[in-house]
This record gives C-alpha cells, sequence and structure tokens, in this order.
C-alpha cells in the first residue's frame, strides 16, 4: 500500500494497493490472483498510523513489510 503525503493537514490522503495471493481452492490447480485498490481517506489530518485487519484475526501466513523514509 502506498500512502500519498500522509504527515500532511493540507489535503485529504490518497492511496494504492496490489494484493496478491494463492488461490488453491480452484479446479484443477491454484491460480495466482493479483488484486489492486486505491481510494482515499476524507481526513485532511495527519495520519501517523495504519492498521491491518484480517478476516481470520491471525497473520501466520502471511508477510507485511514497511518501507519509508527514515527520520522523515
Amino acid at each position: 500500500m502506498t500512502l500519498f503525503n500522509p504527515s500532511s493537514t493540507t489535503f485529504v490522503k490518497h492511496f494504492m494497493s496490489r494484493i496478491n495471493y494463492v488461490d488453491d481452492t480452484s479446479d484443477p490447480s491454484p491460480i495466482s490472483v493479483v488484486c489492486h485498490v486505491a481510494g482515499y481517506c476524507n481526513v485532511t489530518a495527519a495520519i501517523d498510523a495504519v492498521q491491518f485487519k484480517l478476516d481470520t484475526n491471525n497473520i501466520d501466513l502471511g508477510k507485511i513489510k514497511l518501507y519509508g523514509i527514515k527520520d522523515a
């Protein structure tokens, strides 16, 4: 997920996201699925946290990697 200009207090916050997963329930073999999502948070306040929630309440098999600007 890319969150654009999260510390700005002037503009609403736009984001884009790409999700990859393997659907192993398809017949006859698993397929790779890529999902693209974009939108915005309709607030001008600075965003200082992001929370990821899963339907199953666990992330045993997933990975979240965070990249950003150090000491920004």
